[in-house]
């Protein structure tokens, strides 16, 4: 029982936290808003932004959020067709459609409480597919190693095409000391410290370190011996590729957004990846805000709508629909008693 209570506290808390961070980004852009609406149109003018919200969300154009769908839809496909290899290579013989649906109910747990739905995805396929947990986990340092590879080549193209644009915002929107043009060499030179004193070091945080560092070298090396590896790349570019067209084509149905380019958009991505990744419930606010802020980068005011386009149909509407879909579908799929899917030598 305790653990329940445990468990149900820290639903609780997550996604309280999930929902004030987003209303502190609302509460942002309202208070933009206004003072702009004010500036252009007078003091009496209407300047409701809860109303404006609704008249956006409108008249935004659906075909490229059921696009958007569309594409994310294939991006998991992919995922559960990569995730399969890394189980081939492991001598098992894995229904992609168990894949599918475990990471699409590891997408709806990861809305209540951050990082639980990769329990909630190796652990149903583990129960399903009969394989011992401990080695499902392993197929998940891979798969995540290629995740944070793939990121950050996404953030150095987009950084590297777009360098002029993320430098002209930061010097008319902040007065950066000399000092701080040294803050990139710091974690070069403490990752060479690391790397020399993380076998012969005894403290703990080291310890942990350095077992992350070898679990990710593991992954890395592991992609390298695969019979496959040029798949496995391939798959990993495409996954990418389609989360960055999810976000790009939505750009034409929000008409602040219609006309940026292609890069705007690799950038403007590479925002919301970075908001995903920070520990809230399905991105909630973190990825309005750092949406939001990407696209300041190119003159639009208000993000918050534009990030909602995406957050609503996608984190909340389909995640959700699929997550639940898969409650049903799992057990139908896996219904005769499971045997051993390894296969024999």
């Amino acid at each position: 029982m305790s653990i329940f209570k445990n468990k149900f506290v820290q639903l609780i808390l997550f996604v309280s936290f999930g929902i004030i961070l987003l209303y502190l980004v609302y509460l942002n852009q309202k208070n933009l808003h206004i003072a702009n609406c004010i500036a252009q149109n007078g003091p009496d003018a209407d300047c409701g932004y809860f109303e404006k919200i609704k008249s956006d969300l409108r008249q935004a154009k659906l075909v490229w959020v059921l696009a958007s769908l569309v594409i994310f839809m294939i991006s998991n496909i992919i995922r559960a067709l990569r995730w399969n290899m890394l189980f081939k290579t492991l001598n098992y013989s894995v229904n992609v459609w168990n894949s599918f649906f475990s990471i699409m109910l590891g997408y709806m747990v990861n809305l209540g409480l951050p990082r639980a739905g990769e329990v909630a995805k190796i652990a149903a396929l583990s129960r399903n597919e009969n394989i011992p947990l401990e080695e499902v986990t392993g197929t998940l340092v891979v798969d995540r190693t290629m995740d944070f590879i793939c990121l950050f080549l996404m953030m150095v193209i987009g950084i590297s095409f777009e360098y002029n644009a993320i430098v002209g915002f930061i010097q008319n929107n902040a007065s950066l000391p000399s000092w701080l043009l040294w803050l990139p060499i710091i974690p070069i030179l403490g990752f060479l410290w690391f790397l020399r004193i993380r076998k012969s070091s005894k403290l703990k945080i080291i310890q942990k370190i350095n077992g992350f560092y070898e679990g990710f070298s593991a992954g890395i090396m592991s992609v390298f011996r695969m019979k496959n590896k040029g798949l496995f790349i391939l798959y990993s570019i495409l996954i990418w590729f389609c989360y960055y067209l999810m976000t790009y084509i939505v750009f034409f149905s929000y008409e602040p957004t219609a006309d940026l380019s292609p890069m705007a958009g690799l950038v403007v991505f590479v925002f919301g990846a970075l908001g995903m990744v920070i520990p809230s419930p399905g991105g909630a606010g973190t990825y309005h805000y750092l949406i939001s802020k990407g696209l300041e980068l190119y003159g639009v005011t208000d993000g918050f709508v534009f990030a909602n386009i995406i957050f609503i149909p996608i984190q909340v509407l389909c995640n959700i629909g699929f997550g639940l879909l898969a409650y049903i579908v799992l057990p139908i799929l896996n219904k005769d008693d499971p045997t051993d899917s390894q296969d024999s030598a």
